[in-house]
């Protein structure tokens, strides 16, 4: 058949043809109608197939951590597309793109678009065309955003802090290391007469001292005469502050006025005594009460001895006047008439310049 017109072979060609081994050739049926020569031959569904592949590149940016500062790391990942196209000769075409994108930014986001387009082509005869499009788009869109922030500070302080809690300073100062006093003496040590004083971190606290002797508190040159109870007092005391010894101490001597001898009463013989000493001085000569001019107990007699102006000095002072004198003598004999007739006659009764002698008990006691 050329053409689609039946063409008439010779016999020996047709011969050929159905010869032995010509089925073979056709792999199907040769033979004759009408005196042409037709060939049967199956159709052969001819497939091809073309791959397309695209190489998959990865991109890794290295991963920089600096302690203490924020890292933003983003990979990239190249799109991969591939295409498988496959062509029938039935007329069906098939379009399969896969394509995978994966960003990632700060964290990872994932996009995943699968789109397949199927184009169906059907001839049903020569003129007549049906074409039927379908376009499933398939679209996953995964987005997973993670921040990780890692910033660790360690930071190891130690702070070793020593406080140190001061006690509290107490200065305790005694005014006179040795004082002289009478037994009728009511002035305070402390607030009268002020023999010790003492600050707290620089507060005065004086009142809260005592003077202690033999374990016991005494206030004034009076109850501690009595407390002893000697013919005349020479002991070492010791300041306590708010019941408490700080060390500190003082000797304290007290005795009668007008005992010069110092055996614990006034009498004719102190009076003898004290015009003996009044003439050896005025005779030019030396002369103490107690043997030692030196002495603190010469010191005390001398003290008790001279009535009307108490001096301190130990001796006589022309000067200002403190002076044991015959004046001295009439005036412990009168005191001493006085008292052995039983009248309760005191000093400053006597001797009326005594309530302005300063810095005496009488003065003090002519205040009250």
């Amino acid at each position: 058949m050329v053409n689609g017109t039946l063409q008439e072979v010779e016999s020996p060609r047709f011969e050929y043809l159905a010869a032995d081994g010509v089925t073979n050739l056709f792999g199907t049926t040769v033979g004759t109608i009408d005196g042409a020569i037709n060939v049967y031959v199956d159709v052969v569904e001819t497939t091809t197939i073309t791959t397309t592949t695209t190489t998959e590149t990865t991109t890794t940016t290295t991963e920089s951590t600096t302690e203490a500062t924020t890292t933003t790391i983003t990979t990239i990942e190249e799109p991969t597309t591939t295409t498988t196209t496959t062509t029938s000769t039935t007329g069906t075409t098939l379009t399969l793109t896969f394509t995978t994108t994966t960003t990632t930014t700060t964290g990872t986001m994932l996009t995943l678009t699968c789109t397949t387009t199927t184009t169906t082509a059907t001839t049903a005869g020569p003129t007549e065309t049906t074409t039927e499009s379908t376009t499933e788009s398939m679209t996953e869109s995964t987005t997973e955003s993670t921040t990780e922030s890692m910033t660790e500070s360690t930071t190891e302080s130690t702070t070793e802090t020593t406080t140190t809690t001061e006690e509290p300073v107490l200065k305790v100062t005694v005014t006179a290391l040795v004082g002289y006093y009478l037994s009728v003496d009511e002035r305070d040590f402390i607030t009268d007469l002020g023999l010790a004083s003492a600050t707290l971190d620089g507060e005065d606290v004086s009142d809260a001292l005592t003077f202690v002797y033999d374990g016991e508190t005494y206030a004034t040159p009076a109850e501690l005469f009595k407390g002893v109870g000697e013919a005349y007092t020479a002991v070492t005391v010791d300041v306590y502050y708010d019941g408490a010894a700080t060390g500190e101490t003082m000797t304290i001597y007290i005795a009668i006025k007008g005992d010069t001898d110092l055996n614990g009463v006034v009498n004719i013989q102190d009076a003898y005594a004290v015009q003996v000493y009044s003439a050896e001085l005025a005779s030019g000569n030396s002369w103490s009460f107690t043997g030692n001019s030196e002495s603190k107990l010469e010191v005390l007699a001398y003290f008790v001895s001279d009535v009307d102006t108490e001096s301190l000095k130990g001796q006589n002072d022309n000067t200002t006047g403190e002076v044991i004198n015959i004046q001295d003598a009439y005036n412990i004999q009168v005191f001493f008439a006085d008292i052995s007739a039983g009248t309760n006659l005191e000093w400053d009764d006597q001797i009326s310049t005594l309530s302005s002698l300063t810095g005496s008990y009488w003065e003090w006691k002519a205040a009250q």
